[in-house]
């Protein structure tokens, strides 16, 4: 298990890769949000539990698991990690974004870069940001729509009323040696690359999603 240093260490280095999550959002002269890339960086923050992993699983989607998040109230940093250290070395992470910055495949993206890192490998697939070049604007420009009143409405949910969370079932799956073997045999058979290596963790992800979908 890596050391908080390490963690932080690389996530100071992906962090250079995708600067928008350590920008700052300011509002232009036309009163529209904008993010500025001034490295103003992220927030991190440490937490010791004094108990065993083991004791805290599994976890349910509830508010009883909030402590392991980031606070999202007054907070002006884009992009929030808490790093829950338990008594026997085991870690939770947690994470707070705000979704104008990156969406959830954008995420993804991130936390394996950051993982490759802590890792002490290269990231495979590099960002890309030059927006100018996959969406330019039509001259003259068209407004047609109104976006910004009709997609970024605020929201009129109470939490304290309103259930956010939904019904999950928790399940905890057992996989032999033998089966992960033949999985990653089978996952580098059908990717025509022999010379290509995946994780345990793509390999049982992917297994599992197809079984569920």
């Amino acid at each position: 298990m890596p050391s908080n240093e390490v963690l932080k260490d690389a996530l100071s280095k992906v962090l250079v890769y995708y600067p928008h999550l350590a920008g700052r959002f300011i509002t232009d002269d036309l009163d529209r949000t904008c993010i500025i890339l001034n490295n103003a960086g992220v927030r991190i923050t440490e937490t010791y539990i004094p108990s065993t992993l083991a004791e805290q699983l599994p976890f349910n989607p509830s508010k009883d698991v909030s402590h392991l998040l980031p606070p999202v109230e007054g907070v002006e940093e884009l992009f929030q990690i808490q790093l829950n250290r338990y008594a026997c070395g085991g870690l939770v992470i947690g994470e707070t974004s705000h979704h104008r910055v990156a969406d959830g495949q954008s995420m993804s993206s991130f936390f394996v870069a950051w993982a490759r890192m802590v890792r002490g490998l290269d990231i495979e697939t590099l960002p890309y940001h030059d927006r100018f070049a996959v969406s330019q604007p039509r001259n003259q420009p068209k407004i047609e729509f109104d976006h910004p009143s009709i997609e970024f409405k605020k929201t009129t949910v109470n939490p304290e009323t309103t259930p956010v969370f939904s019904s999950i079932e928790t399940l905890i799956i057992n996989y032999s040696t033998e089966f992960i073997n033949k999985l990653k045999s089978k996952v580098v058979e059908e990717n025509c690359n022999p010379h290509k290596r995946y994780s345990t963790f793509e390999c049982l992800l992917s297994h599992a999603w197809k079984k569920v979908t």
